[in-house]
């Protein structure tokens, strides 16, 4: 196949995800969710193992449970994630695991198809109860940054809470399509169905994980979109974006091996930009981690993970 520079350039982004993540029979580990997670945060894939200021490390792992009950908990797993929510104090946690799935245990093969559709993703069939899955989560950040403490004039602060909670589930859903090894898994064969990486012509009725995390964004941040240091990731996302859509775009969309490998090199480009990332075969050029830069300017943020 020939690639062009511009591939060859995503391709030095992608090569280090690629070695840092291992393939998986369905999806990543859970390890690997909060390894990237933690990359995108803080800049480093161990802060539970090496920070110390994080009393240590019970918000970050009570954020990470929560994640995973969220959108990853299947099979009658997740007991013991609901009980270090239940000792952080998170309200309104259902009584065990089998609240999150009415209907039956679901399959590791099939679960995406009912949580990883998209943060209100409306479900006709919903055998994982999402509404109650969002409320963990969104209940989750509550809990560890306390958005109901600040002042009243500060309106709001509440739809803060639900973004920032809505970007950590699209990084989860991001480390899916990175595991993804396949065009077959890609559109959801064998693994179950997620969210649109890159959609034609997304909107709020039908958007694509590029749309849903600029929308994000822009409410965790709403104090600082005239910066600069927003503004530059606004862009970078939005270049990602333009050339992931002009692939669904040609006919067909992705529906050749070439296509999908141009696909998978701008999903590893995406997480590169949001975790902060180099190209292997530029050194000089590399993307900074703006996401951390930005959150260590929030008092929500630094009061609870102070850096």
């Amino acid at each position: 196949m020939n690639l062009s520079r511009r591939s060859f350039f995503a391709l030095g982004i992608a090569l280090p995800w690629v070695l840092l993540t291992p393939r998986q029979a369905f999806a990543h580990e859970k390890q690997d969710h909060n390894k990237e997670l933690e990359r995108v945060l803080f800049g480093t894939d161990n802060y539970k193992r090496t920070h110390r200021n994080d009393d240590p490390g019970k918000a970050i792992r009570a954020l990470e449970s929560a994640i995973y009950l969220c959108i990853d908990q299947f099979g009658g797993n997740g007991t013991d994630d609901l009980e270090i929510l239940r000792a952080y104090g998170v309200d309104g946690l259902p009584k065990s695991v089998e609240d999150l799935e009415p209907e039956g245990h679901l399959s590791p093969s099939l679960h995406r198809s009912f949580t990883h559709r998209g943060w209100d993703y409306n479900y006709t069939i919903d055998k994982a109860n999402w509404k109650l899955r969002k409320t963990i989560l969104i209940n989750t950040v509550e809990a560890i940054f306390n958005f109901k403490s600040l002042p009243t004039w500060m309106v709001g602060d509440d739809e803060k809470c639900t973004s920032f909670a809505a970007f950590a589930y699209y990084v989860h859903v991001l480390g899916d399509y990175i595991e993804d090894d396949s065009l077959s898994k890609f559109r959801g064969s064998g693994s179950g169905f997620k969210i649109s990486f890159a959609q034609a012509h997304p909107s709020d009725d039908n958007p694509d994980i590029f749309w849903e995390i600029e929308k994000h964004l822009k409410v965790v941040f709403k104090d600082q979109i005239n910066s600069g240091l927003y503004r530059q990731l606004r862009r970078d996302l939005r270049d990602i974006a333009r050339r992931s859509r002009d692939i669904v775009k040609q006919p067909g969309e992705i529906n050749s091996d070439e296509r999908f490998e141009e696909i998978k090199l701008l999903v590893s480009e995406l997480m590169a930009l949001l975790a902060g990332g180099s190209s292997v075969g530029s050194p000089s050029y590399s993307y900074a981690n703006r996401i951390k830069r930005l959150l260590n300017k929030e008092d929500f943020f630094k009061k609870v993970f102070p850096q």
